[in-house]
């Protein structure tokens, strides 16, 4: 449908918005550190930004949590209207915890750690992201009672990499 088409076209739209935040990020993130010296490095601040992701995901599943609480006790509108501002500032947090992390990934491949051609993006993309990945192992468990997928990263061999690159 068309109202379907639209919805989708705003998504992308967010999305290239969300790269460039996060292109922006890794241009910061670079003045003031120097690229990652291995995939070991690489790997610790990548957990670490998605430690505080998640931290800020579960701040603000609680959040919508105590809202729901209060709807359900008929708050007054000023009492749901804080929560419903704390919502926000957590969601906005995550959003930006997620930007970190999307830029830390980026840095992934500008610091010659992992291989990323571009020829394998999509893959990649398709691969890691897909929502019809079911496996259990690879799902976190945030706030309340749903349950959220987990990329999982895995590093290219680099002979495999090499291969890759060369064509």
């Amino acid at each position: 449908s068309r109202k379907r088409e639209i919805m989708s076209e705003q998504f992308d739209l967010l999305v290239k918005q969300v790269d460039e935040l996060a292109e922006a990020e890794l241009v910061s993130a670079n003045q003031r550190f120097a690229g990652f010296a291995s995939a070991h490095e690489a790997d610790a601040v990548t957990q670490e930004e998605l430690e505080e992701a998640i931290y800020a995901t579960n701040q603000t599943g609680a959040r919508v949590q105590r809202l729901w609480e209060k709807t359900k006790r008929n708050a007054t509108m000023v009492e749901k209207g804080i929560e419903v501002q704390k919502v926000c500032e957590c969601a906005e947090n995550a959003a930006a915890e997620m930007i970190q992390l999307a830029a830390m990934a980026k840095k992934w491949r500008t610091s010659g750690v992992a291989a990323y051609p571009t020829e394998i993006k999509a893959a990649a993309t398709e691969q890691y992201c897909s929502q019809d990945d079911t496996d259990t192992s690879k799902q976190l468990h945030l706030s309340g009672s749903k349950t959220y997928e987990k990329p999982v990263l895995e590093e290219m061999p680099n002979a495999e990499s090499e291969k890759i690159l060369r064509g």
